[in-house]
């Protein structure tokens, strides 16, 4: 409702709350336990499933929304950093999701799925816009933003 630049002031004063919260993690610590970490992260993990399963499908309002080949996309890149985090060693491992990333690229500029034509117009050099979209801030959306910070502290 608020637009990217309150999502930006929102992450600004949230930011200063993870800020804070770094001096005191270690003696609030002991008051999370193991199983109060892990539950907080399930629930956010599975919170974010529906977003998950739109991306794999290819995005809402798409008109390829849905097809196989998302779905055959997305699966290649989900085995392949299964299979690199569970059996790979060192940097594979380490770096699954990246090769997962570069795995369903290479997939899907084989399927034809790529579209260059964007580069055709881009500049060779360009220079960031600092607040390109400008920086906003309201209460509700800076709370949740500080709340949100806390709880992955």
């Amino acid at each position: 409702e608020y637009g990217i630049a309150a999502i930006f002031g929102a992450q600004l004063i949230g930011s200063l709350a993870a800020i804070l919260m770094g001096f005191f993690i270690k003696p609030i610590r002991k008051y999370f336990p193991p199983i109060v970490a892990g539950t907080v992260v399930l629930t956010i993990g599975l919170s974010l499933y529906p977003i998950g399963i739109n991306y794999m499908a290819g995005g809402i309002g798409q008109p390829t929304y849905g097809s196989l080949m998302n779905w055959l996309v997305a699966i290649i890149v989900m085995i392949t950093v299964l299979i690199c985090n569970s059996y790979g060693k060192g940097i594979f491992k380490l770096a699954s999701i990246l090769v997962g990333i570069v795995a369903g690229y290479l997939l899907a500029l084989a399927l034809g799925m790529v579209n260059f034509a964007p580069l055709a117009t881009a500049s060779w050099v360009a220079l960031p816009k600092p607040l390109y979209f400008g920086i906003k801030f309201y209460p509700t959306a800076a709370i949740s933003m500080i709340v949100m910070y806390i709880v992955n502290s």
